[in-house]
């Protein structure tokens, strides 16, 4: 468990202007350790982070956060999520979406429970930092029963993205942020293997993105997926 008590450390380093703090609720330690450099290399202040919601609510009544991230493996039906969005609790709190097969029960128990957004573990670091920073700039609390319209804390000015797709590249872009395999996206639109390879490539052109996964992130980030989507 890395203790919700590294604010020190971060002072050291050099800070963006009104930097949030940010601190995680995430069972691997292997995430947690990666979520510490991507966190202080953006330049923003990281708080540390634990492993259970138990340790959440009693470290973070401590550190007092900005944001926190909290990994959807540790919280599958939102319960933390709820208590942490709470009246004079942390302004911020971010669903990091742990595991594809389940994404979109995930995505709704997030936004149900009050987090501003929901962001793939397997997002890309700067897309992460994105949002970190639109929802803690742009966003005010909302209570657990007003959960914000759209997956991701972000702006809607890249609406033009939409428009660029075809019907059927969003239709890839839904089935592929389900989780689905080329092959099983071909069995489902009934097409080749080799015509849902064109589309993806094209969908990657498109979004700028630089793989599936990639593609995925920027997808939410840019509100080109929801909830229902997924």
């Amino acid at each position: 468990m890395i203790d919700l008590a590294e604010s020190s450390v971060d002072a050291r380093r050099t800070l963006r202007p009104d930097a949030p703090g940010v601190a995680a609720v995430v069972a691997t330690p292997l995430v947690r350790e990666g979520l510490r450099t991507v966190i202080r290399q953006a330049g923003l202040r990281w708080l540390g982070a634990v492993a259970t919601p138990g340790e959440a609510l009693g470290g973070l009544r401590r550190v007092r956060p900005d944001v926190v991230l909290v990994d959807s493996a540790v919280d599958p039906r939102g319960a933390l999520i709820a208590e942490l969005v709470g009246p004079g609790r942390v302004p911020t709190v971010l669903s990091l979406l742990n595991g594809d097969r389940l994404a979109p029960d995930l995505v709704r128990v997030g936004r149900a429970a009050g987090a501003r957004g929901v962001v793939p573990l397997g997002a890309h670091p700067a897309d992460l930092v994105a949002v970190i920073l639109r929802a803690h700039r742009g966003r005010r609390p909302v209570p657990a029963s007003r959960a914000p319209a759209v997956t991701v804390a972000v702006s809607s000015a890249d609406g033009h993205e939409a428009e660029r797709l075809s019907p059927r590249q969003r239709e890839v872009l839904e089935l592929l942020a389900a989780g689905l395999t080329s092959a099983a996206i071909a069995e489902r639109l009934v097409v080749s293997v080799e015509t849902v390879r064109t589309h993806v490539k094209a969908l990657l052109r498109r979004l700028g993105a630089k793989d599936r996964t990639h593609a995925i992130s920027l997808a939410y980030q840019r509100g080109l997926l929801s909830s229902r989507a997924v």
